[in-house]
């Protein structure tokens, strides 16, 4: 979906996996357990993004700010 796309930093913030590739899934969680300092790395980037990104306070202001445009024209 469109606010995955919006969140998700390959190797930064999630690790994507194609759909239906039930063997990479399973090393990459494999991998996962074996490193907790990756998946604390991982979990932390993936909350501070969506929380910067999706923050209702921000939203808010975006959209007031959109609209105070819309108006001024």
């Amino acid at each position: 979906s469109g606010a995955v796309r919006e969140v998700v930093v390959p190797g930064e913030t999630a690790l994507l996996i194609p759909p239906g590739d039930h063997e990479t899934l399973a090393t990459v969680l494999l991998a996962l357990h074996d490193d907790p300092e990756r998946r604390e790395r991982l979990g932390r980037a993936g909350a501070a993004a969506a929380h910067e990104r999706f923050d209702m306070r921000k939203t808010a202001r975006r959209l007031e700010k959109i609209y105070e445009d819309a108006l001024a024209r």
